[in-house]
C-alpha cells in the first residue's frame, strides 16, 4: 500500500470554498503530514483565486501551521474553472489580471520558493514540446490506468466533479460504477486532440492539455 496523500486546500483563501477542515481536523491532518511527508509522499494542492492571488501568502500560511516541516505545495496557479463555483472564484476584471501578473513577477524576484515553483512548471511544460505540444492531459484522466472514484464506488469523469453533476452536453458526470467497470465510458469530456484549435495552440504545453467538458 505504497500510496501518497495530497490534500486540496487553498491556505488563506480556503474559507471562500467553505468550512476549513483545519478548524476541526487539524490533529488528523498533522498526523498525515508527520507520517507521509518524511517519505516524500505528502503534499497540499493549492489554487489561487479571488480569495488569494499570492503564492507567498499561501506558502507562509502553511509554514505557520507546520513550522517543523518543509511543506510540499502543488498546483499554485489560478483555479481551473470547470463549473459555476469555479467561475465565481475567478470573477476577476482585466485590471485584476494585470495586477496578478505584476504580483507574480514581484514574488518571483523576492521568493526563492515561488521562483523554483514557477520555473519548474515552465521547464516541465517546455520539455513536453516535441512536435505535438502535449502528449496527454494534465490530470491524467486520458490514461487507461487512471480513474476517478468516489467513496460509493461511482466512477466520474474526473476528480473535479461529482456523480450527481451534469455536463454542459446534458450527460451525467457519473460514467459508471466499480461493480461494472468494463461498461464505463466517458461521454462528457472532449480530449484536446479532438479540438483543431488546441492542436495548433502555441501555449497548450503550459495549460498541459486540460480536459474540458
Amino acid at each position: 500500500m505504497d500510496f501518497a496523500v495530497a490534500i486540496s486546500h487553498d491556505g488563506p483563501a480556503q474559507s471562500f470554498r467553505g468550512p476549513d477542515p483545519f478548524d476541526d481536523n487539524f490533529d488528523n491532518i498533522k498526523m498525515l503530514v508527520d507520517l507521509f511527508l518524511p517519505k516524500g509522499k505528502m503534499s497540499f494542492n493549492v489554487m489561487l483565486h479571488k480569495g488569494n492571488t499570492s503564492r507567498i501568502a499561501a506558502i507562509n500560511w502553511f509554514k505557520d501551521r507546520f513550522p517543523e516541516h518543509q511543506i510540499q505545495l502543488s498546483e499554485m496557479g489560478l483555479i481551473d474553472a470547470y463549473d459555476g463555483d469555479g467561475l465565481d472564484l475567478l470573477s476577476l476584471s482585466r485590471t485584476d489580471h494585470f495586477n496578478i501578473r505584476r504580483q507574480l513577477w514581484s514574488e518571483m524576484r523576492f521568493s526563492k520558493a515561488v521562483l523554483e515553483s514557477c520555473s519548474n512548471q515552465a521547464m516541465a511544460a517546455i520539455g513536453q514540446v516535441k512536435g505535438t505540444p502535449v502528449s496527454g492531459q494534465k490530470c491524467g484522466m486520458d490514461r487507461p490506468d487512471i480513474i476517478a472514484v468516489d467513496l460509493k464506488g461511482n466512477i466520474n469523469t474526473c476528480q473535479n466533479v461529482s456523480s450527481v453533476a451534469i455536463a454542459p452536453n446534458g450527460k451525467s458526470h457519473k460514467i459508471g460504477h466499480l461493480d461494472d467497470i468494463q461498461s464505463t465510458r466517458i461521454e462528457s469530456a472532449t480530449h484536446w486532440t479532438k479540438r483543431p484549435h488546441c492542436r495548433t495552440c502555441p501555449v497548450l504545453a503550459f495549460a498541459r492539455g486540460l480536459v474540458c467538458s
